[in-house]
């Protein structure tokens, strides 16, 4: 099925086969940023599946993060002088970060630990982005996760767990 597109003013007319179909620009263009999944205003980033965002009905977030950068590099030794250093490349970035999950915030407490829990036991490469930028290469494996529960209710309902991350750059 052939398709063209003509724009004129802000009307784009768009022709499939024989039929010609009128449609206003804003319409266009608002379905078009659709498909390319523009952050909500509530949304912070994310991390793998987990969605950090905040607004009247959920909170997900994370606090504390520190992010490490570092450089290889050689020692070759020189008789009678100091050694020199040669560059031998980045090493790959680390990362630290908690998280803290509360019911009463809008989110599962235990399905947010049992998602993170798999990303790192299943050595899952997850996206890492902060207000629509790629932390470092954009790409992380989780190293090591630990949990602290909080607050367990009745029949061992997990109403409060707070999580510490520490992932590495993935290339």
């Amino acid at each position: 099925m052939a398709k063209s597109s003509l724009i004129l003013g802000s009307t784009i007319k768009t022709k499939t086969s024989n039929t010609l179909k009128s449609t206003n620009l804003f319409d266009s263009l608002s379905g078009q940023l659709e498909r390319l999944k523009i952050l909500p205003v509530s949304m912070i980033g994310y991390f793998g599946d987990v969605i950090f965002e905040t607004n009247d009905q959920r909170i997900c977030t994370f606090n504390n993060m520190k992010r490490t950068i570092s450089a290889n590099y050689s020692e070759h030794k020189r008789y009678t002088k100091k050694s020199q250093r040669e560059f031998d490349g980045p090493k790959n970035q680390t990362v630290s970060f908690k998280m803290k999950f509360v019911a009463g915030h809008g989110v599962k407490p235990w399905d947010m630990v049992h998602e993170i829990t798999l990303c790192c036991e299943q050595g899952k490469v997850c996206p890492f982005v902060i207000g629509g930028h790629k932390v470092g290469g954009g790409k992380w494996t989780i190293d090591s996760i630990d949990e602290d529960y909080r607050e367990v209710w009745n029949r061992g309902e997990l109403v409060s767990v707070e999580i510490s991350v520490t992932a590495t750059e993935y290339y």
